[in-house]
């Protein structure tokens, strides 16, 4: 399929608020070239994170665009296996990204979100099937006409 190609400084131009604070730059190994067509004297980007690592795989290829960025007046603060993050010398954030998540920072990894999501999903299904099983049984109730009949093993949540 084509598509339109643009520098990233073009689209920081048109797209890209005054003050940009995190740039993220993951493009299968296109990440000198598009590091080369940005405009780094026109926007500062306060971090800048580059995928670091030939496509799917560990080999990494930072030696290739790194320069562009140090001679932007970026430090390397950060790795972590598959990226590399920048932080404007000017910005002083070094210090607040050297560290990676933690458990006190409460963060999920995406499996525990997807597995949290379907586990409200299922009980939501499961409030739903109770309540049109005690509508089923108040229906039932009504038709035998009788008030003291009742299903003796009705659903309950468990």
């Amino acid at each position: 399929m084509r598509v339109p190609m643009s520098t990233l400084a073009l689209i920081c131009k048109t797209h890209a608020p005054e003050d940009i604070h995190f740039l993220k730059v993951d493009v299968e190994g296109f990440e000198c070239a598009v590091l080369q067509g940005m405009d780094f004297v026109a926007y500062r980007p306060w971090i800048v994170l580059v995928e670091a690592t030939r496509p799917n795989t560990t080999i990494e290829v930072y030696q290739a665009w790194e320069g562009i960025l140090t001679e932007a007046g970026y430090v390397h603060v950060y790795a972590d296996g598959l990226n590399r993050f920048y932080c404007l010398r000017a910005r002083n954030l070094a210090w607040r990204v050297q560290v990676s998540a933690q458990f006190f920072d409460g963060f999920v990894t995406s499996s525990q979100l997807d597995a949290q999501t379907r586990a409200e999903f299922a009980q939501g299904c499961i409030d739903q099937a109770l309540a049109r099983a005690t509508q089923a049984e108040a229906q039932v109730a009504a038709l035998l006409g009788s008030t003291s009949w009742r299903v003796t093993a009705p659903l309950r949540r468990a």
